[in-house]
This record gives C-alpha cells, sequence and structure tokens, in this order.
C-alpha cells in the first residue's frame, strides 16, 4: 500500500504571530492554539481517495501529543479519525533534529508501506528526502 507523510508546523499549522501573546515556537503546551492551513486538506482527501495511507510526522515532541491529534481530528486533517500510530514525534524532552526525527518515522512507515510523497516546510528534510529519492512537496504560504 501506498503512503504519503505530512509535516505539521508550517505546513498544516501555522502560528498566528499577529495576536498578542501567540505561542512560541516550543511552547507545546499551546499547540492546540495554532491556526490550520487549509489548503492541504484537500491534498490529504485526494490522497486518501487514491487509497494512500496518511502519516504524520512533526518535530514537536512526546508532551504535545495529545493536544496535536485533538487537533488534527478538531480541523479534519482526515476523513477519518486520526489515531496516535498515525503521528510520529520527537521523544519528550528531545532536542533532536527534525531530520532524524522523520528519518526514523520513514523508516518505521516503509516497513509496511510504499512512501509515494513527503509533504514538509523544512528545506532540510526535503533535501534528506530528495537525496534518499523520495518524491517532495515543499509548500510556501505566502497567506495561510
Amino acid at each position: 500500500m501506498n503512503a504519503v507523510i505530512f509535516d505539521i508546523d508550517n505546513t498544516l499549522a501555522y502560528i498566528d504571530k499577529s495576536v498578542k501573546g501567540f505561542r512560541k515556537n516550543y511552547d507545546w503546551s499551546r499547540v492546540d492554539e495554532d491556526k490550520p492551513i487549509r489548503f492541504l486538506t484537500h491534498m490529504i482527501y485526494m490522497n486518501e481517495l487514491a487509497f494512500h495511507k496518511i502519516f504524520y510526522s512533526t518535530g514537536r515532541d512526546e508532551s504535545a501529543r495529545d493536544k496535536t491529534l485533538a487537533w488534527l481530528n478538531k480541523y479534519e486533517f482526515s476523513e477519518y479519525e486520526i489515531n496516535s500510530t498515525e503521528l510520529y514525534m520527537k521523544p519528550a524532552s528531545s532536542y533532536e533534529k527534525s531530520t532524524i526525527t522523520k528519518h526514523r518515522a520513514y523508516l518505521d512507515i516503509i516497513k509496511d508501506y510504499n512512501v509515494r510523497l513527503v509533504v514538509d516546510d523544512d528545506p532540510k528534510v526535503i533535501s534528506m528526502f530528495t537525496a534518499m529519492g523520495v518524491n517532495c512537496l515543499q509548500p510556501f504560504f505566502l497567506n495561510p
């Protein structure tokens, strides 16, 4: 079965920095305040219709798992309930680079799936996956 991996921060979610007291990048306790980037919802739905399994891989750490899952489901980033096994995160209190987290997620996913596409905003992550021969899409939003 084929799979697509989506990043979350700056790909599906953005921090509205125009709001006073906005969430800082590593404040995992407030990830439920992030705004959705709805544009990519349609891409997720199209991949689900094509019978591609959707996974989410993020640089957020495990302390944000419950809020991240609730946020993904609240904003319907899948036509189905997103469960914990579809979300890959850093270990709690980890400062490892996103490339390490996402490479580890990829290695786990390819045990059962053929990864057809990775969607991520981080140029280092994109470079890593393209060097591995994985198709990538790097979104850039002027007005999410």
